[in-house]
């Protein structure tokens, strides 16, 4: 539900018409908290933002298994320079003129729930980044919180 309500807000964020294609089940839970829309709609910005083109596409799936939910999220956009690639997710702890907190954040919030974030291919096809987190069996005790509508409660 998250990334279905994340992925709808890209339509009016933008100047430009955005193209979402979501592989998205129902029901899947993650460890995580009420955090985590944030570490979404991180990359699913970026993912527009720099784009040049004058439109967005985007393909969003998830997978699952006894111990961790994956999220792929590829873009069309012009790829990952190797320069930016290497501080991507906390070469600095500020903003740098090539990229802001946004995906040092998305870092910091995947590791926090016991998970992780990585770039896969990049090119000027676009990039893809797999976000994974563990099911609330395999995960931490103690954040054993789930993928739900922001408006519901988190338990």
């Amino acid at each position: 539900a998250i990334l279905r309500e994340e992925t709808e807000k890209l339509s009016y964020r933008f100047d430009r018409a955005v193209t979402c294609e979501l592989d998205v089940p129902d029901d899947v839970y993650a460890n995580a908290d009420a955090l985590v829309p944030r570490l979404f709609s991180n990359i699913l910005n970026n993912a527009v933002e720099h784009n040049t083109g004058d439109t967005a596409s985007l393909q969003v799936s998830l997978s699952t298994d006894s111990e961790r939910v994956t999220v792929r999220i590829e873009d069309d956009g012009p790829g990952i320079d190797d320069h930016e690639r290497a501080t991507l997710f906390g070469g600095t702890s500020t903003r740098s003129a090539d990229h802001g907190l946004g995906l040092i954040i998305v870092d910091r919030l995947a590791r926090r729930y016991g998970g992780r974030v990585e770039v896969g291919d990049t090119g000027p096809d676009g990039t893809v980044f797999t976000i994974t987190l563990p099911t609330p069996e395999a995960g931490p005790a103690t954040s054993q919180h789930f993928l739900e509508p922001a408006s519901a409660p988190v338990s």
